[in-house]
């Protein structure tokens, strides 16, 4: 019986059962404070403690079979690299992980965009209703008169109210009668003297 092999197999065992149990105890941790690993970080977790096991049941066999005066790697399958196997697999999720969430951001980056395009547009007809582009001013053309056309950005009132002509207007169209006009300032309230 090799002692030297013995001592070093057991303190192999005891440092891969807490590696283990740390794992362990960090995982459960993490849990109770409420962090949500998501699926790739659960899995992870789980196989690294399924390596750690394996680590320490191999090692378990081989100081029986020490301690008994047989070859130490007797009943053990060939070895494994645990640590590549499983690196290799969170590589393999991530790389998944990674390809359906830049999927899914795509999708919402286009809707994203569609949605600003679409505000755009409203901003864009609301100003361009409400302004005149033509001139870059407003221009007041006094009392509305039936018998008169209107240019875009002519101003007029009507009825005690300020009416903005928001596209060219043909003769004969009131104020609030038609989608030329745009309201700008409402009439007030008659004053007391006022019947």
């Amino acid at each position: 019986m090799d002692t030297k092999r013995l001592a070093e197999l057991d303190r192999q065992i005891k440092a891969a059962d807490e590696a283990f149990w740390a794992d362990h105890a960090r995982t459960a941790a993490a849990r109770e404070a409420g962090e949500n690993e998501g699926e790739v970080a659960q899995r992870a977790a789980s196989m690294r403690a399924e390596a750690l096991e394996e680590q320490v049941d191999i090692l378990r066999t081989k100081r029986a079979n020490v301690a008994a005066g047989l070859p130490e790697d007797l009943g053990i399958t060939p070895p494994i690299d645990l640590a590549g196997v499983v690196e290799r697999r969170i590589a393999a999720m991530s790389a998944v992980w990674e390809k359906n969430f830049a999927a899914h951001k795509a999708s919402q980056m286009k809707a994203l965009e569609e949605g600003l395009d679409k505000l755009g547009d409203a901003v864009k007809g609301y100003v361009d209703r409400s302004f005149a582009a033509t001139s870059g001013a407003l221009k007041y053309m006094g009392v509305h008169q039936k018998a008169m056309a209107y240019k875009q950005g002519s101003v007029v009132t009507d009825g005690g109210s300020a009416w903005c002509a928001v596209k060219d207007v043909p003769e004969g169209e009131r104020p609030g009668a038609s989608d030329g006009w745009q309201l700008m300032v409402k009439a007030g309230r008659d004053g007391r003297d006022a019947k």
